[in-house]
């Protein structure tokens, strides 16, 4: 096949060939990157010089071969909604009768046969680069500074790309795609949910009350805080805890409900007594 380069030039901001096709020749030591130019691939040789073609030059001839894409995932964990039966993809492949799937389920047909039972839903990803796995329920970022999302469903479409459903804190919805996958950030998961509502993560300060005695102190989140605990109430503030003392802390006694009541008949102690309630709900507030 004749082909005739030129040197390098402008023509090279043409391309922008990240996620695109490439091929390689059979033959020479040429390359061809799918391009978002006026032409779509961009043919180079192993000099650097390179010419820009139409897409059936290279896609409609027998001389080139498609390059595989790295393969930047694999499907983690899915879930049969009818049944909530799950497994992650490598168990079902090994023993799919187990979980009621067709024997002949592969990783290279898993996009159409989650597209074809629509019951099965994709809980998890892997990220291969990584081991990054990302999950229905994990806080995400695009980068350090974008706002956290929290990805809602996982489709795998029939062309293997993988988009993400994420919704932020204040009720925006944004699609995360394949091409994405590599520049998304997980979350690392709260070691707590406080009682005010306030996730907390490793490293993070938070004040806890003794629900016995309603004494309160502070303590830092690690791996090994349990996350859930019995005998105490957890805040993500120090006047939040305080604010559940003084909602909750037992300040009357026996004796104290006793002379309300004797008050309560004797109109002229009723000044002593609203006195008296002032003072207890000063102290409770």
């Amino acid at each position: 096949m004749k082909m005739f380069l030129q040197k390098k030039n402008n023509l090279e901001n043409q391309d922008q060939n990240h996620n695109m096709k490439k091929y390689k020749h059979k033959y020479l030591p040429y390359t061809a990157n799918e391009t978002q130019g006026d032409y779509s691939y961009k043919i180079q040789n192993d000099v650097g010089d390179f010419q820009f073609v139409n897409s059936s030059v290279i896609e409609k001839s027998t001389d080139w071969e498609l390059i595989p894409e790295p393969k930047a995932y694999e499907i983690g964990e899915i879930v049969q909604t009818d049944t909530q039966t799950k497994g992650y993809i490598s168990e079902i492949l090994k023993n799919p009768s187990k979980f009621g799937c067709n024997k002949n389920v592969t990783y290279e047909n898993i996009a159409g046969w989650l597209a074809k039972y629509k019951t099965w839903k994709i809980q998890s990803v892997i990220r291969l680069s990584d081991k990054v796995e990302f999950k229905v329920g994990s806080k995400i970022k695009i980068d350090q500074n974008a706002m956290p999302y929290t990805i809602e469903s996982i489709t795998l479409k029939d062309s293997g790309n993988l988009y993400f459903k994420s919704i932020n804190s204040v009720g925006n919805y944004y699609t995360y795609s394949t091409f994405s996958l590599s520049s998304l950030n997980l979350l690392p998961d709260p070691i707590l949910i406080t009682e005010d509502g306030v996730e907390i993560f490793e490293g993070e300060r938070y004040w806890f009350v003794w629900v016995k005695d309603m004494d309160m102190t502070s303590a830092t989140a690690s791996k090994t805080t349990p996350k859930q605990a019995k005998h105490i109430k957890r805040f993500s503030t120090k006047e939040a805890a305080q604010e559940y003392i003084g909602w909750n802390k037992p300040i009357f006694s026996k004796a104290n409900l006793m002379k309300f009541s004797l008050q309560l008949r004797d109109p002229k102690d009723r000044e002593n007594y609203n006195k008296f309630i002032e003072e207890k709900l000063g102290e409770l507030l």
